[in-house]
């Protein structure tokens, strides 16, 4: 998808005004407004959305795709709607795993107001973090489909994290709420169990979509 600097474009049914070449903090806006595209859509988890999305975090798993899918700007093998859609997809994993986050954990707050399970019930969050889930699933898989020349090799690179290690944040989540050892060395390695596979996996997941959208080998 390409503009002059002076041509609005016409994306997901909202009007933006996309200049070219966009670099990935010009493109942060549009991933917040395909995300209120996409989950404000007359359903009953409406109101939860709302409230998510008015105290949205920093998107940096949003922007880790989008940078990852222009760093051979030549070999870019997406347009830019679906590095937003990928990039999308991964803020609503994150999102989902905070939800699920809060009820694990009993809180109240989240970014300085009520975190879900709180302001909604916990059963109506659970059900709101696996619907979250379940469209970031959904618009990978579109951007899969629609591109599957440049996906083909998806999952094929050892080492490298796809949506086959997606589990690894439950797990994570999991290992979290078991009780270390007390020795310093058992509770740092407790620490950096949990924060790879919460933390991690969706860093990873970020940069292996994003560089996969955006042409990189496997050996880059």
């Amino acid at each position: 998808m390409t503009a002059t600097a002076s041509t609005p474009v016409v994306s997901y049914g909202l009007s933006v005004d996309l200049r070219s070449p966009t670099a990935p903090s010009d493109q942060l806006p549009l991933v917040a407004d395909r995300l209120r595209e996409v989950l404000i859509t007359g359903g009953s988890f409406d109101a939860i959305y709302r409230h998510i999305l008015a105290v949205p975090g920093k998107r940096v798993r949003a922007g880790l795709v989008l940078a990852c899918a222009r760093l051979l700007p030549s070999a870019s093998s997406v347009p830019v709607r679906d590095a937003v859609d990928l990039a999308c997809a991964m803020e609503m994993f994150h999102e989902a795993s905070l939800v699920h986050d809060d009820i694990c954990d009993g809180s109240l707050l989240r970014r300085d107001t009520s975190s879900v399970p709180a302001g909604f019930g916990v059963r109506t969050a659970a059900r709101a973090g696996f619907h979250l889930a379940g469209n970031a699933l959904q618009m990978i898989a579109r951007v899969l489909a629609d591109k599957p020349a440049v996906f083909a090799r998806l999952g094929e690179a050892p080492g490298v994290t796809y949506n086959d290690r997606l589990s690894d944040l439950s797990f994570g989540q999991l290992v979290e709420t078991l009780p270390p050892a007390g020795d310093a060395a058992a509770l740092r390695r407790h620490y950096e169990l949990v924060a790879g596979a919460k933390t991690g996996t969706l860093f990873r997941l970020a940069c292996s979509y994003g560089g996969t959208a955006g042409g990189v080998d496997d050996d880059r």
